[in-house]
C-alpha cells in the first residue's frame, strides 16, 4: 500500500534537519526512511543504521551531495515497542551519533515545541503540513531520486480510521497522525 506519493522536488538547504537513513549491511548503503535532526549529535527516526544530513540525492555515496555522514553510535527505542507485531506502536527511534554534524545553511536541527496547546492549534482538519523524503513520484512509480516533498491536509483520527482499508485501519495506533486525501 503506498502512503505518500509525489511532492515536488526540495532545493538545497529548503529542509535543513531531514535526515536520511540507511542500511549499512549492505554496499552501497540503502536508503530505508527518513529521520530529523534535533541536535547535532542526535536524530528522530523510525528506524536506525547510518544517517546522513543535508543529502539532496537519495544514494549514499551520490559525488554531486554535500551531505555529512556517520555511523550510529547508540540507539534508544521505547520499552513499550514490539515491532510489526504489535502494527509498530511507538515505532520511534532516539539515534545517537558516531561524529558530531557540523550546523551550517543546509544542516540545521528541527524546531520542536511539546506544549500541547500548540500541537491542539496546528493539527485540525485541513491545516496542513509537510512529509519529505525519497518515496514514488507515482502510484505504481518509481521512487525518487532527489529528496521530495509534498503538502499534506491533516486529517482527524476518526475520519481517517472511517475512510481506511479494514486491513489498514490496525496501524493508525495514537502515536501516529494522519494527513492526506480521501481518493
Amino acid at each position: 500500500m503506498v502512503l505518500v506519493v509525489g511532492g515536488h522536488r526540495v532545493k538545497r538547504g529548503q529542509l535543513p534537519w531531514h535526515a536520511g537513513v540507511y542500511r549499512r549491511t549492505v554496499t552501497p548503503y540503502q536508503q530505508i526512511c527518513g529521520g530529523s535532526l534535533v541536535s547535532n549529535n542526535v536524530v528522530i527516526s523510525a528506524s536506525q543504521f547510518a544517517v546522513a544530513v543535508g543529502k539532496l540525492y537519495r544514494p549514499w555515496d551520490n559525488p554531486v551531495d554535500q551531505a555529512q555522514k556517520s555511523d550510529v553510535k547508540v540507539i534508544h527505542l521505547p520499552e513499550r515497542y514490539q515491532g510489526a507485531g504489535a502494527h509498530d506502536q511507538d515505532d520511534i527511534a532516539v539515534l545517537v551519533v558516531a561524529r558530531e554534524f557540523q550546523f551550517n545553511t543546509y544542516v540545521r536541527p528541527v524546531c520542536l515545541d511539546f506544549n500541547y496547546h500548540f500541537e491542539v492549534q496546528q493539527l485540525y482538519p485541513g491545516n496542513h503540513g509537510k512529509v519529505a523524503g525519497w518515496g514514488l513520484t507515482a502510484a505504481n512509480g518509481n521512487v525518487s531520486s532527489v529528496l521530495q516533498v509534498v503538502d499534506l491536509p491533516y486529517v482527524d483520527i476518526r475520519t481517517c480510521i472511517n475512510n481506511s482499508p479494514p486491513e489498514f485501519g490496525e496501524y493508525i495506533t495514537s502515536d501516529k497522525i494522519c494527513a492526506g486525501t480521501l481518493e
